[in-house]
């Protein structure tokens, strides 16, 4: 097999095979040409190669060959390069290449790629068409200029003018497709299109389409037409549109963002979720919607993206929300307004290697969610919290540091929580008397350790409608604490384990509090005291543990192996001082009544930290934990290595003894027990008991329940759950896993309303990579404090179901026994309509009670083209 070029340097030689070649046809008689063409193309400017009468030719062997000014003269300015599968056949007198299945010819960055292609190498001409097999046409033409691709029926295709005419041509233009029975490609590289249609299904038959009568493709810019009408299933509707815009670029561009329309019950007509769209540039685009109702309600919503790769992402919404429902004067009347801002940023660690920054803010008013919720998540939340935080860990030390802004708020009370701002340093544990290069056994003072942290603190804790005036600031709050311990572990006799420790706090503040006898008012009122201040404490504590282990096997073919108990028992011993005392100087006396009766108090009460509490403790702590597994033979043959089967996770038992407390010594003896069965179940349950006897009201009294009852322990608490999980992967097995708790919708489903205001809420059922899954949970508690009996039980059951790649199910519910109703419940139901794609997302009844249904197009640029059918939850309150 040869391959090269076909030079001037080897034109004598061809010119002697080509004669030698043109005697012999001479001799036997003019054979016809051998290539079969189709009917010629209608007039234009391009046309497609015509067929000589009696042209002859002669086979090329080369598999690959270049068609440059060797073949007849034809001057261009890159050699184009020939291949084909089945053969390649040069005609002689027309100077025509002709080249059959699979053929290929590559010039410059363009590829052509049909059945058949013809090369007219004197008018630089080319000519491609699919091949005919049984009738209908295989290998049709592809036309590939660097990122554009066109399928085509037939093409012809000008060198020297770069210009084309395309006969049945399908491309993908953005998002979606364009089709076109006749198609002028210009030297500029615009297209020309009669007889269009575009449309964002793949198919070479689409479901749907916009029929074009003519239009314009400008590449990297935008696709303009002239009168346009909808098509769906191949029936015209009456949706016409004079001209048409659609945009042709992978880049940002500003434009028009449409609204939404509808109907509430309460707010009205309504247009939403319209505005405009900024591209502002690669790193920063912006997005600008509203919404007006027709009984007054409105509201505003800015959005901003921002991303620098390798440095950091985030996003920003500011919402605004006027609300206005109900009859004005009456008392269910609503005419209020509310703000939240949603800020999220990520710095890149590749930037900054030893530092992080990172903001998640939720901050605004307290009802906002009520009217303006997008999911259920969202409405049933009624606590929002921020965080902004930068952190730096110096290189080569334990040392590290952390600068934050925290906030907390509750849509119950209006109360905001601020920590602005919030200074720690933390130095992980060192071991300062470790040898460099120890040799030899490890001494037991190397294995002492020291952490240390500091914490520096701005806090304010006030209603949401004073947030911002001088009360603020008056009622800040800050201090400084710092934290210090010192601890060790070494083992006694080989398997007890014995840990020391000794910890230090200490508090520093700008100012305290004293409190004298008012005896005009008759009570005691405080004075702040301005100047530094220290409140510190000390404790030790002492723990011994070990580990006990028992072992009980069982035959050698047996399927169970062995079956192990870990008994971990732990006693701990430790002591703190009662820092009330005179001498620590951090507690005073003040009359408390007229009477004369006298209070302990803190000089700390009410700062941020506060001081260390009354009392001294003596404490002995005792704890008692199990654990059991089980060790059975691989069901796989080719196993070698035994499974462990948990029986028992833990079931732990733990009690102590204060002898230093004047009364009430001991404490509550709790019994915590969890394991997990089968990989399906998940149990967990908890015990508590008092020794001591209580009033009818459930107050604890320095009475042993014994001496009433003749029993030893009261029982307080009782506390059951139990989960279940299951799925099936996509290859048919069965696997089990537990998916996450439901937050929010069914994926796939496009909320009807991520403008502000939603008609429905949204429910989310996670992951539908399995083709089924089923989740339920049941909790129990129960406690008895004094007469008081209190008894909650709740259950709730997730699911999804997938059937084959089109339909997902997906539902949600739960029943409270207490009250005898069904939790917040959802039904949702997707269908994948191809190119298009239906929902349905049902609240059947309660608080949120909605209804939405949807049909539309999956593109984002058609994205308007759709059906909405909703029913409000904002619909159930009565005004």
């Amino acid at each position: 097999m040869m391959k090269g070029k076909i030079g001037h340097a080897t034109r004598a030689g061809l010119l002697v095979v080509l004669l030698t070649a043109i005697g012999l046809y001479t001799a036997l008689g003019q054979i016809p040409d051998s290539v079969s063409r189709s009917a010629p193309l209608a007039a234009d400017t391009l046309h497609a190669p015509a067929t000589r009468e009696g042209d002859t030719s002669i086979p090329v062997t080369d598999t690959v060959i270049h068609l440059d000014e060797s073949y007849g003269g034809s001057q261009l300015d890159a050699p184009i390069a020939a291949t084909a599968d089945d053969s390649i056949q040069y005609a002689i007198s027309s100077s025509r290449i002709r080249l059959y299945g699979n053929a290929v010819v590559k010039y410059k960055n363009i590829e052509f790629q049909a059945g058949f292609i013809e090369f007219d190498m004197q008018s630089s001409v080319l000519y491609a068409t699919g091949l005919d097999s049984a009738g209908k046409k295989v290998q049709e033409p592809i036309y590939i200029e660097g990122s554009e691709r066109y399928t085509m029926e037939s093409m012809t295709y000008n060198f020297k003018t770069k210009q084309a005419r395309i006969l049945g041509v399908m491309t993908q233009v953005s998002e979606g497709y364009l089709h076109g029975e006749v198609v002028k490609k210009l030297a500029n590289d615009e297209v020309n299109v009669a007889n269009g249609k575009f449309t964002t299904c793949d198919l070479k038959h689409p479901h749907f389409y916009i029929a074009l009568t003519k239009a314009k493709v400008i590449p990297h810019d935008k696709i303009v037409t002239g009168p346009a009408w909808l098509v769906i299933g191949d029936v015209p509707t009456p949706v016409f549109l004079p001209f048409g815009f659609f945009p042709n670029t992978s880049k940002r561009s500003s434009g028009i963002l449409l609204p939404q329309y509808g109907e509430e019950n309460e707010r009205g007509f309504f247009l939403r979720n319209g505005g405009f769209y900024f591209g502002i540039s690669d790193y920063v685009d912006l997005s600008i919607r509203g919404g007006y109702y027709s009984k007054g309600s409105w509201d505003v919503r800015t959005h901003l993206n921002y991303a620098w790769r390798y440095h950091f992402t985030g996003s920003l919404d500011v919402t605004y929300s006027h609300v206005k429902i109900g009859h004005e004067g009456t008392p269910s009347a609503v005419n209020s307004s509310s703000y939240m801002i949603y800020w999220n940023h990520s710095q890149d660690r590749r930037t900054m290697p030893n530092s992080t920054f990172q903001a998640n803010v939720t901050f605004g008013s307290s009802g906002h969610n009520r009217y303006n919720s997008q999911t259920t998540q969202e409405y049933l939340n009624n606590q929002i919290s921020s965080s902004i935080a930068f952190t730096h860990q110096f290189p080569g030390t334990p040392i590290n540091i952390s600068l934050s802004i925290n906030h907390s708020q509750s849509s119950r009370d209006s109360i905001v929580n601020l920590r602005l701002p919030q200074f720690a340093l933390a130095m992980t544990r060192i071991y300062p008397f470790k040898r460099k290069n120890g040799v030899g056994k490890q001494r037991w003072y190397e294995k002492i350790g020291l952490s240390y942290n500091t914490n520096l603190q701005n806090a304010l804790t006030i209603k949401e409608q004073d947030l911002f005036t001088r009360k603020a600031l008056r009622q800040m709050r800050n201090g400084i604490q710092h934290q210090a311990s010192a601890s060790t572990s070494f083992n006694l006799f080989t398997f007890i384990n014995i840990s020391p420790a000794v910890n230090y706090s200490e508090n520093w503040y700008l100012q305290s509090y004293r409190y004298h006898w008012d005896a005009t008012g008759g009570r005691p009122v405080r004075d702040t005291v301005l100047g530094f201040a220290r409140a510190w404490q000390f404790n030790t504590a002492l723990s011994a543990s070990t580990k006990l282990y028992g072992m009980f096997t069982f035959r050698a073919k047996s399927y169970v192996k062995a079956i192990r108990h870990v008994l971990t028992p732990s006693v701990t011993i430790s002591y703190h001082p009662d820092f009330s005392q005179p001498f620590f100087k951090m507690y005073d006396e003040v009359q408390q009544d007229p009477s004369g009766k006298m209070l302990k108090y803190s000089h700390f009460d009410g700062t941020l930290f506060g001081g260390p509490g009354t009392g001294k403790s003596g404490t002995v702590s005792l704890a008692l934990n199990n654990n059991l597994e089980m060790k059975v033979r691989s069901k796989q043959d080719t196993a070698t290595v035994d499974k462990k089967v948990s029986l028992l996770d833990a079931l732990s038992l733990g009690i102590s003894y204060n002898f230093l407390a004047d009364s009430l010594n001991w404490s509550l003896l709790s019994i915590n027990a969890r394991t997990h069965l089968f990989d399906l179940f998940e149990l967990s349950a908890q015990l508590r008991f008092n020794p001591y006897d209580c009033t009818a009201q459930g107050q604890p009294i320095n009475q042993y329940y014994f001496q009433r009852t003749h029993r030893p322990l009261r029982f307080e608490s009782f506390y059951f759950s139990a989960s279940f999980s299951i799925s099936k992967t996509l290859t048919g097995r069965g696997k089990t896993q537990a998916p996450p708790q439901p937050l929010g919708y069914l994926p796939g489903f496009l909320p009807y309303g991520q403008a502000l205001s939603t008609d429905f809420l949204m429910i989310d059922y996670g992951d539908f990579s399995a083709p089924w899954s089923l989740s339920c949970s049941y909790s129990y508690s129960f406690s008895r404090l004094g007469e008081r009996v209190q008894a909650v039980q709740s259950a709730s059951l997730y699911g999804s179901l997938v059937l084959g790649e089109n339909w997902r199910f997906g539902f949600s519910t739960g029943y409270d026994f207490n009250s005898r109703q069904f939790t917040m419940s959802s039904l949702n139901i997707s269908r994948s309509l191809h190119c298009w794609e239906m929902s349905v997302n049902i609240v059947p009844f309660g608080t949120l009670r909605s209804y939405a249904f949807r049909i539309g197009v999956k593109a984002g640029m058609l994205q308007d083209l759709k059906y909405d059918k909703n029913r409000s939850y904002l619909d159930n309150y009565s005004y």
